[in-house]
């Protein structure tokens, strides 16, 4: 019943009325412009909270792309050093060289083979093989000798009769062994008349000298110490060394192919041409 009096008092005074509806709609009002403003500083306060976080992100990159162009640089510097003056017109980061003021010339002249010089193991071991010729020339004396006398080296005769003056058609084929020994050129016979000469005096005459051989032939050959050589009348245990390679007769090194193994000579085949090379005897091309 107080509601209708209330209704029906205010009916009776537009006054109250009229306040109480602008109070109203005051609060109303003010209700709106506070929310406004709540949502206005909440907009502000999110929009400098992600300005700060991208200006962070993006000095954090600035720095990223800084540490990252100073290890290219770096990397670059490197490179610049290792690439050489063709390479470098390929690669923008890397300075172009200088011509040079140098000028070819073009001599006509020959150049000389340089000189090969012996070590002291090779030397003594050439010594060795000198020595060894020498005595291959006395015996062949000897043997030129007993040829012309109709006997063997071997039959006690003093040193004087050994090497007395031979005639003169003997004396061009002894004059021929020394001329052979000393070129390398051992295609050449001796006149043999007795069955020792015939089994052990044979020397290189299985084939041709590799001094003789083709210039493809001896290109083909390749170089090697002969550091043993090793004859025995049992050919299983007839063996060479060349460059450290035990090489047994029928046996092979690299393109070479040993096929006999003598007492002072070896023969070889390579290919498919065979040659002789002394016992000992080194070979470079």
């Amino acid at each position: 019943m107080s509601l209708f009096f209330d209704a029906d008092r205010i009916n009776k005074s537009p006054e109250v009325a009229a306040a109480q509806a602008y109070g109203s709609a005051r609060r109303r009002k003010g209700r709106l412009l506070y929310y406004t403003l709540l949502v206005f500083v909440g907009a502000a306060s999110f929009a400098a909270y992600a300005f700060y976080e991208r200006q962070s992100f993006e000095e954090e990159l600035a720095a990223q792309k800084e540490r990252l162009l100073r290890s290219f640089d770096g990397e670059l510097s490197g490179l610049r050093r290792e690439l050489t003056a063709d390479d470098s017109s390929l690669y923008p980061y890397v300075e172009p060289s200088k011509p040079h003021e140098f000028a070819v010339k073009h001599l006509n002249v020959r150049p000389e083979q340089p000189e090969y010089v012996f070590s002291k193991e090779e030397t003594e071991r050439t010594g060795i093989r000198r020595e060894r010729n020498e005595s291959d020339i006395d015996s062949d004396v000897e043997r030129i000798n007993a040829a012309l006398r109709g006997r063997t080296a071997d039959n006690g005769s003093s040193g004087d009769e050994k090497r007395r003056v031979v005639k003169k058609d003997l004396k061009s084929v002894f004059d021929e062994a020394v001329n052979s020994t000393n070129t390398g050129d051992l295609n050449f016979r001796i006149p043999e008349t007795s069955s020792s000469s015939r089994s052990g005096g044979s020397g290189m005459r299985d084939a041709t000298d590799i001094s003789m051989m083709p210039s493809d032939i001896r290109n083909a050959v390749p170089s090697f110490v002969y550091s043993s050589h090793n004859y025995s009348t049992d050919a299983s245990k007839r063996s060479i060394t060349l460059n450290g390679n035990v090489i047994k007769e029928g046996g092979s090194y690299r393109n070479l192919e040993v096929l006999k193994i003598a007492e002072n000579y070896v023969v070889m085949r390579v290919n498919g041409r065979s040659f002789s090379i002394k016992a000992m005897e080194d070979y470079r091309q």
